[in-house]
């Protein structure tokens, strides 16, 4: 929906548009829908980013210095607060500039950890000689391990983002054993009465 919406007044040679500008369109344009707000476009914006066929990209901004994307997401979880300078990027030009996402970066996920070799390191020495170093063994890597909060405003759409972007991709290796664990942490703020406690553990003694 929000891609039709915007089909009209992209410019077709802008590759990039500031998510600033979307909120003051969607807020003049009287032909545009009213926002209930801002992160119900936020939330738009993340879905299409993180499908697993996404309609465009995402970017903290553009570094005009170095003709690059910074913090550029496409086909992954996008983060879950945007930044002033935010943009999207066209499909086509987020797809050209897009690279794997490296340690520390993303939307909070732990980047897939491979296997080391014990002993790689510094060159050694030995009778009073230089060993060379040994040429690490390349492994693919072996282990995926992501935590990621999920907005409990539309926890459902959230979950189905996280399986279709990065689940199902690591279904598609053929024997893949996938585990996926639910951690509920709740703190009431005054505490809940008899009754309430009553009703959450029968349900979850029925789950």
């Amino acid at each position: 929906m929000l891609m039709a919406k915007l089909a009209s007044l992209w410019p077709a040679d802008q590759p990039h548009l500031p998510i600033a500008d979307l909120k003051k369109w969607f807020a003049s344009y009287v032909y545009l829908p009213k926002l209930r707000g801002s992160a119900v476009l936020e939330s738009a914006i993340a879905e299409g980013v993180s499908t697993s066929d996404p309609l465009f990209g995402y970017a903290d901004g553009y570094n005009e210095a170095t003709v690059q994307y910074e913090g550029l997401a496409f086909g992954r979880l996008a983060p879950t607060v945007f930044q002033p300078g935010s943009l999207i990027v066209r499909k086509e030009v987020a797809a050209e500039t897009s690279r794997p996402v490296s340690a520390g970066t993303g939307a909070g996920m732990a980047p897939v950890v491979g296997s080391a070799e014990p002993g790689d390191g510094q060159p050694g020495q030995s009778g009073g000689r230089n060993e060379p170093s040994a040429q690490p063994t390349n492994r693919k890597p072996g282990r995926f391990f992501g935590v990621v909060e999920i907005d409990t405003i539309r926890p459902i759409k959230s979950f189905e983002t996280i399986v279709n972007a990065v689940v199902a991709e690591l279904q598609r290796r053929p024997g893949a054993k996938i585990t996926l664990t639910l951690d509920i942490d709740a703190t009431p703020h005054d505490g809940c009465d008899e009754n309430d406690v009553g009703v959450i553990r029968d349900n979850t003694k029925q789950l």
